[in-house]
């Protein structure tokens, strides 16, 4: 019998993470670059650097691909945060 498909969540999976955080990685998720991250967030692209790399000491990563992996083996990818279902969001998933 064939895998069932995976269903997205709008509950963040874990509180290991800060909301802004999760807001990063799903950007990065989707190949969003850090500039790209910071215009959409509003932050500048040092801010979203800071944020990674809190995220990947976190998780004990060092890399995006890493970060994807790690992200795909725990559902994580899954996650979409509510800001980005808003009609008003610029980000298409």
């Amino acid at each position: 019998m064939g895998k069932l498909p995976a269903s997205i969540m709008f509950q963040p999976p874990t509180n290991l993470f800060t909301q802004r955080e999760w807001d990063v990685i799903f950007l990065s998720l989707h190949k969003y670059t850090s500039k790209q991250i910071g215009r959409i967030l509003n932050i500048s692209y040092r801010t979203v650097e800071n944020y990674t790399a809190q995220i990947y000491r976190k998780v004990g990563v060092s890399s995006a691909q890493q970060l994807e992996e790690y992200c795909r083996l725990n559902n994580f990818d899954l996650y979409v945060p509510e800001r980005f279902l808003q009609p008003e969001s610029r980000i298409f998933i």
